[in-house]
């Protein structure tokens, strides 16, 4: 009997162990239990994992959002859920239910606003909130369990916004207006509190085409674009031609859409200038000298290492001078340089104001590690109102050649 008995529970024992590995090997061959979420082809990993609940799909906030790169942040006093990227601000209110996305209130699902769900310490919210916020296309796979987060690809639309934006800009910049200027920029861009003043350009009648916009980079809301801007005279006043290639980053803000969140001119070129289509004009004998005599002025104090003298020669934008003189100032701290002007020419002369084309050639005078140049430039010189012709500080180098 207590033999039959020992067999019987050796049995069931080896029944048992073949159950556990069966049981195992359906868990390792069968899809999991939970819904799996993918950042394009990477499997984002949660504390608590996504659910499905009234015909909503909620997925764990700060699991998505750190893997885009945000910052995520929890404020136990206030009960507020933040989530920051450099263009981005995502608030989610636990007391109140509100969620918003740089400020906008969201409460696109019908019939009524969403709301997060709080689990185990973690707030999950509606793939749909994920989608506004974050600018990514979001799928719900239901027969695979399978959230899937892609990148949204521009469309027509984001073409023509982003053409309209640039224009915007440009004609802004073009006729000193700070507030439209200002206006195109992300509030959260870390060249927006540059922008203290503008001021127009002299002429402002001149056409700019923007050209061969490329696309280097596209997440959804953030977008690094790539183009060129042909600036044109109308040929009723002095300007001069530019070819510009310009790289920007812009997002798409939840109030206002796409906005210039940085952006840097790579180079400037300049078509037309040169010797033959920079000639001399015809002055009167009297300004020509008093004009050419600043320019003069400005190399003395240039060689003479004296930022005070050299201030003097100025007339223009305080801040965009002091910025020009603190930089030869710290120049001629590091360097012992010695400058001369081989070419001074009036190319354009009308009423109180004047362009001059100067070649000027920078050569050390003791060992270092300065560079030999010789820079062609045009000084836009105006009278001021003591009738005296001082130079605007923002001049045009339209080509540097290393000696």
């Amino acid at each position: 009997m207590k033999k039959c008995k020992m067999v019987f529970a050796l049995l069931v024992a080896v029944a048992m162990v073949f159950s556990f590995a069966s049981i195992s090997m359906a868990a390792t061959n069968s899809s999991p239990d939970y819904i799996r979420t993918y950042l394009e082809d990477q499997e984002i990993q949660f504390d608590v994992h996504p659910f499905l609940t009234g015909g909503t799909v909620y997925a764990g906030f700060r699991g998505i959002f750190e893997a885009l790169g945000y910052t995520v942040k929890y404020d136990m006093k206030t009960k507020i859920v933040t989530g920051l990227s450099a263009s981005t601000t995502i608030m989610i209110n636990l007391k109140t239910n509100e969620m918003t996305i740089n400020g906008g209130k969201f409460d696109k699902i019908p019939p009524k606003p969403p709301t997060p769900i709080l689990i185990k310490g973690r707030t999950l919210v509606p793939i749909r909130f994920i989608s506004e916020a974050s600018g990514l296309d979001v799928e719900w796979i239901k027969a695979s369990q399978i959230i899937r987060l892609t990148y949204k690809k521009p469309d027509q639309n984001d073409l023509d916004a982003i053409k309209a934006l640039l224009i915007k800009n440009k004609k802004a910049a073009a006729e000193g207006n700070l507030i439209d200027l200002l206006a195109t920029f992300d509030t959260k861009s870390p060249i927006r509190n540059d922008y203290k003043e503008v001021t127009a350009i002299t002429f402002p009648n001149s056409a700019s085409t923007f050209e061969d916009i490329k696309i280097k980079s596209w997440q959804g809301n953030k977008a690094t674009i790539s183009y060129k801007v042909t600036t044109k005279g109308d040929g009723e006043e002095f300007f001069l031609d530019r070819l510009d290639l310009i790289e920007a980053i812009l997002t798409r803000t939840a109030v206002g859409g796409w906005k210039i969140y940085d952006i840097k001119t790579k180079s400037t070129t300049y078509p037309n200038a040169n010797d033959n289509g920079l000639q001399e004009v015809t002055v009167p004998d009297a300004e020509k000298t008093a004009i050419l005599a600043v320019v003069n002025a400005n190399v003395a104090a240039l060689n003479a290492e004296d930022a005070v003298a050299l201030n003097t020669t100025y007339n223009g934008d305080a801040s965009v001078t002091k910025q020009l003189v603190d930089a030869y100032a710290a120049l001629f701290k590091k360097y012992d340089i010695k400058f001369t002007n081989e070419v001074e020419r009036i190319i354009y002369y009308k009423n109180e104001t004047a362009f001059v084309y100067v070649k000027q050639k920078s050569e050390k005078q003791s060992p270092s590690d300065y560079e030999n140049k010789r820079l062609s430039i045009v000084f836009q010189v105006n009278k001021d109102k003591s009738g005296i012709w001082k130079i605007n500080p923002v001049s045009q180098i339209i080509f540097t050649e290393k000696l």
